[in-house]
């Protein structure tokens, strides 16, 4: 089966299953074959398909920002108000209560809470926890309790995947709305030749744009999604997994290593200017990961360029606004955009983004900028770019273009893209190649402007 076609989905799922679910939403797959369900894939290949559209440069929907330490997140030190913990020490009574019946709600319900609940009782805890945390802290354990699903267990809830058109949530096999935003898929086909599907993706259970849990379910059909486990986790006590954001998560399979390797694209809360991708491992899809750092593509391996990120340093105050480099550790970076234009060492800034994998390559394609993509091939652990193998390449220079897809279909790589117009929906975009390693291999559709003339990159203009 590894050696079909990409473009060859539907003759793994003899329907157009999925297909009709990317359409919807939007994410990635790799398929996996292996000997069995769970042993350990034997080849990959993945398949990709664009997702909506959304600019890097106005997505965000939150705008407090966080303060990093070895130990603690979000300090305000410069700050002389007094921060008030009141609201969350009621909330968190409230969600106490609760978690005494927790064993009668959806699983990932139960799991929601019980993080929520333990962020909480750590920023309780803090002497320099700012305001802005212990709101939204407090505003997240509110809004865990009012999402609670009793569990409600159906294996066989839908005969087919369909579109709603009454914007009705699709349920797990517990009864919850699946959370699973702007992910990825890996197929793991057993020697029986059944087929496992895992599926990874943002939980926005909270209605915000910062980090909330990055959720893995499993299915038999592609029909009936089970919860299984949210893998990676917001954690007050660790400043890279918290005051984060952390979307559109991708999976890839490693043979070599016999790992599962899970991509994010990372950035402080409030701003896209850090601009970097974060990256986890582990032996089994549904965890434990380890938690491997952030960095734009192609920083050096030294500690001096990875595990930085761009934030406000005092988020209680009105005037102390201005942008600042800091390591996890608290260490502030002179400037931060002076220091990381030199990319040679920094890497490349990285938003929207997608991996392929093709046998025991892979590569990420991302965006750049507000202009254009990038595209790298990864090292053989999948764990990080490898400047030493493919030469990285810009894509598309003043096309504005993000959210890729990539899939092969015969001798074709194809790339599927949107332009950037925030929330508000565009013309998507496709190009090809057969050389992934040719920068001028890439052909683009044309398209006829206003002005009646053919262009490869038209104008676009936003509604809303």
């Amino acid at each position: 089966m590894a050696n079909q076609h990409h473009f060859k989905l539907t003759s793994f799922l003899k329907t157009n299953l999925l297909v009709a679910l990317f359409s919807m939403i939007g994410l990635s797959a790799t398929i996996i074959s292996s000997k069995a369900a769970t042993a350990i894939p034997k080849k990959s290949v993945s398949i990709v398909t664009t997702a909506s559209s959304s600019s890097s440069s106005s997505k965000i929907n939150s705008s407090s920002s966080s303060n990093s330490s070895s130990s603690a997140v979000s300090q305000s030190s410069a700050s002389t108000q007094t921060v008030n913990k009141d609201n969350l020490k009621n909330a968190l009574k409230q969600a106490d209560n609760v978690a005494a019946h927790l064993s009668d709600y959806a699983k990932i319900s139960q799991n929601l809470l019980r993080t929520a609940i333990s962020n909480g009782q750590i920023l309780a805890k803090k002497s320099d926890a700012s305001q802005a945390d212990i709101d939204q802290q407090t505003d997240v354990i509110k809004a865990t309790m009012a999402g609670m699903v009793k569990e409600n267990y159906n294996p066989n809830r839908y005969a087919a995947v369909v579109n709603h058109p009454d914007n009705t949530q699709w349920l797990d096999t517990d009864g919850a709305p699946i959370q699973a935003h702007g992910g990825g898929f890996v197929q793991v086909t057993g020697s029986d030749g059944t087929p496992t599907y895992y599926w990874v993706g943002e939980d926005k259970s909270h209605n915000h744009a910062f980090f909330n849990g990055i959720n893995l379910y499993t299915s038999k059909d592609l029909k009936n999604w089970t919860y299984v486990n949210t893998i990676l986790k917001p954690n007050a006590n660790d400043p890279a997994m918290f005051d984060v954001i952390m979307e559109r998560p991708k999976i890839l399979y490693n043979q070599k290593n016999k790992q599962f390797v899970v991509w994010a694209h990372w950035e402080r809360q409030g701003s896209y200017s850090s601009s970097q991708v974060a990256v986890a491992t582990s032996q089994q899809a549904d965890g434990p990961y380890k938690f491997l750092g952030h960095w734009r593509p192609g920083a050096d391996s030294n500690s001096k360029y990875r595990n930085w990120g761009v934030k406000i340093l005092n988020p209680n105050s009105s005037t102390d606004t201005q942008p600042t480099g800091v390591y996890d550790n608290g260490t502030k970076m002179t400037d931060y955009k002076t220091e990381t234009a030199d990319t040679a060492h920094w890497g490349t800034p990285s938003r929207d983004f997608t991996l392929f994998e093709e046998g025991n390559k892979a590569y990420i394609i991302s965006t750049e900028s507000g202009t254009m993509m990038r595209i790298y091939e990864l090292n053989s652990d999948f764990t990080d770019v490898d400047k030493q193998a493919m030469k990285s390449y810009e894509l598309f220079a003043n096309a504005r273009r993000e959210a890729p897809a990539l899939v092969k279909a015969g001798k074709y790589y194809i790339l599927a893209t949107s332009q950037q117009s925030g929330w508000s929906p565009n013309q998507g975009r496709y190009s090809y190649t057969t050389d992934l390693s040719d920068p001028n291999g890439w052909k683009v559709n044309r398209t006829t402007s206003s002005s009646g003339n053919e262009v490869d990159t038209p104008h676009w203009s936003a509604r809303g």
